[in-house]
């Protein structure tokens, strides 16, 4: 062996050596990248279905969480099982894939919320207890350590990464009603006796040799601009029958005894008068549906809401409310009688309860985006109008974000009657008369009347007007062509 050979070797194990902490260095270095913020055990703490709340125990008997790791990996553990996940986060979106699954939803401080679990319908709000202290109060204010006397971070200070403003991202899913929907609200405010419907006629109709009136399905057609009656079926003989609605070939409606206003039943019949059923048994008010649920109020006006098919009924909203209506699956306008009568909506995925003003207020209609009511003032009544689209956010500090405030335009004239809407017209319930929507304010009370007539029923083409005699009781039902003015009147059925 040469004396360059022994040299070059003896470089090489020198240079190994040297190289040994540095890799070790690299290799520490590379195992000690930050843990997930996000990842830990999220268990589930309660689930709703279309803003009901369900037993999770009863829809998921093993159990339902999901184990969130380092890498995008986890487990999910579903029904006594255990399976391999994959999950991502991105601006709060959460996705993940696993057992055959794919959940979808929403990740920010400790709180995961899945939303159509497996499908169901069903959303499920998961917890990681672990980084729940991470969380002041209100939702998206990061707890900062405190020192001694040092003041509360201002709201204005918070940078807008965190900032989580719940009903104003709420908000911008109400509904716009536009002339179909205000219509079905208009109708259903003054109780929803009747709808038309391809030229049928469903609703309450007086029998000719009876006493009470009956619900009835009655073909109408037409003469030029007169209204007559044709075929009809009694579809229920045993009520006096009040918000009615209509979905697909089913009537769904309540059951008011004759001649009275004390409701006894939730019920449904298909429009041949088959399949009749009562869905719920008891003291009920203020029925309103949705594409797949009913809602009422009890004997205690709290909301309930049950499936079309019946069963179990659930408490949406536990307290005394009145005018409940579901403006869609996700929307519910109410009057609250604790908080002096006024208006309220209540967003059911996430149970958002949002105040729109502060005086007794009745008979609300939606057109548009604009809401319209009467209020009380010193035994007067008056007009008033909301603009849900419009608000000035004003930060709340019980609930650690803004809120918005809406502004209520007011009519200064006493307007003693019920009114009606049809999306372009304001019209006086008494007497018909009608004002463009621009000109509401403009509405007053009418002089008094010796024969009573109220507008049942309001189409684009047509209007349904009770009229009562002097003694009282209705003492015929008019239909009148609002293009023409022509008032048809059907005699009672026999």
């Amino acid at each position: 062996m040469d004396r360059s050979s022994a040299i070059t070797r003896m470089m090489r194990k020198l240079l190994a050596l040297l190289l040994i902490p540095v890799m070790l260095f690299a290799l520490s270095a590379c195992g000690s990248k930050a843990p997930d913020p996000d990842a830990g055990l999220y268990e589930a703490v309660s689930a709703e279905m279309r803003g009901i709340s369900v037993n999770i125990a009863d829809v998921f008997e093993n159990g339902f969480s999901l184990e969130l790791k380092d890498g995008g990996k986890g487990i999910f553990h579903y029904d006594g099982k255990d399976y391999s996940l994959k999950w991502t986060l991105e601006d709060g979106i959460f996705h993940a894939v696993g057992g055959g699954a794919e959940l979808n939803g929403t990740l920010a401080y400790g709180n995961l919320q899945l939303t159509d679990v497996l499908d169901s319908g069903i959303d499920i709000l998961l917890v990681c207890e672990e980084l729940l202290p991470q969380m002041l109060d209100g939702p998206g204010e990061i707890a900062e350590p405190e020192t001694e006397g040092s003041a509360p971070a201002s709201p204005e200070a918070e940078p807008e990464a965190v900032r989580y403003e719940p009903v104003l991202d709420a908000l911008s899913t109400l509904p716009v009603y536009d002339t179909e929907q205000t219509l079905v609200m208009n109708n259903w405010v003054h109780y929803g006796y009747c709808l038309i419907e391809n030229g049928m006629f469903y609703g309450r109709y007086f029998l000719q040799k009876a006493q009470y009136a009956t619900l009835v399905a009655l073909e109408l057609r037409r003469e030029g601009s007169a209204v007559k009656g044709g075929k009809w079926t009694n579809l229920d003989d045993s009520c006096w029958p009040v918000y009615l609605h209509k979905q697909g070939d089913t009537l769904f409606y309540l059951k008011c005894v004759h001649g009275g206003s004390d409701c006894f039943a939730v019920a449904r019949v298909d429009t041949d008068g088959s399949n009749a059923k009562e869905l719920y048994t008891g003291p009920c008010g203020y029925f309103s549906v949705t594409e797949d649920h009913l809602y009422f109020t009890d004997g205690s006006y709290r909301l309930l809401g049950i499936s079309p098919e019946g069963g179990e009924p659930q408490v949406v909203l536990d307290k005394e409310v009145y005018y409940p209506y579901a403006l869609n699956r996700d929307w519910i306008l109410y009057q609250d009688d604790a908080d002096g009568e006024s208006l309220h909506l209540y967003y059911l995925p996430e149970g958002l309860d949002i105040a729109l003003n502060s005086e007794r207020s009745y008979e609300p209609i939606l057109c548009g985006s604009l809401l319209f009511y009467c209020t009380v003032i010193e035994d007067t009544h008056y007009l008033r109008c909301i603009d849900l689209s419009s608000y000035e956010e004003c930060y709340d500090e019980a609930l650690g974000c803004h809120v918005p405030v809406f502004t209520v335009e007011e009519s200064d004239r006493p307007f003693d009657d019920s009114f009606c809407l049809d999306g372009t017209s304001i019209i006086d319930f008494l007497t018909q008369e009608a004002l463009p929507m621009e000109n509401w304010k403009e509405m007053e009370s009418s002089p008094s009347t010796g024969s009573s007539r109220n507008l049942r029923y309001l189409s684009e083409d047509l209007m349904i007007v009770d009229v009562h005699g002097n003694k009282g009781g209705v003492k015929s039902i008019q239909f009148i062509d609002r293009t023409t003015g022509t008032v048809s009147t059907i005699h009672w059925l026999h």
